[in-house]
């Protein structure tokens, strides 16, 4: 079986990075490889054609995530959020089926966090699955299920169920995870 990952990275250093379409096309790689026997035009439209698309999805993204408007923009011109949202863009150009987030609200302020946490609940409600590392306790909570690792042991496993986007439980789910991590240890 065969399946994309994409990587979001939650702590990143990055220099000379604009966040236009073009170079979230880079970042694509053909799924399908052209044949060698292929006419040469085919495999040149077929490249075409696959440079529009991810052109096109990358500005769908940027439209759906709320950073369009920063696509010319240099990377030090625009917030830890809104570089949050362009590493999440680029880990979904490969239309990956799960996704890995390395602390993906860690340096980023309480609003940030929250809107960065619905946009990973909203594509992991669409189908992809979503594998982060957290320490934040609320982050935590909006999951289904969290593993509790402790010096590179796994401790234990905790069921929550799924999560509601908007949901009203949200206290009592952060408070039935920290219970249950003062238990283990944490």
């Amino acid at each position: 079986m065969e399946f994309s990952i994409g990587v979001h990275i939650g702590h990143y250093e990055i220099s000379n990075m604009n966040l236009d379409y073009q170079s979230m096309v880079l970042l694509v790689r053909k799924r399908k490889k052209c044949s060698k026997d292929q006419p040469n035009m085919m495999r040149q439209q077929q490249k075409q054609k696959c440079i529009n698309d991810s052109f096109n999805m990358s500005k769908e993204q940027m439209e759906k995530l709320g950073i369009s408007e920063l696509a010319d923009h240099d990377i030090t011109q625009v917030s830890g959020g809104q570089l949050q949202r362009a590493s999440i863009i680029r880990a979904l150009m490969n239309h990956p089926e799960i996704i890995f987030g390395d602390e993906p609200t860690g340096a980023l302020n309480s609003k940030a966090a929250l809107e960065v946490m619905d946009i990973l609940v909203e594509i992991n409600e669409s189908g992809t699955t979503i594998l982060l590392v957290t320490h934040d306790v609320k982050v935590a909570a909006k999951t289904e299920r969290v593993l509790y690792m402790l010096d590179g042991r796994l401790i234990g496993e905790k069921q929550l169920g799924k999560y509601q986007k908007g949901s009203l439980d949200i206290s009592a789910r952060e408070e039935r995870l920290s219970k249950w991590l003062m238990e283990k240890g944490f």
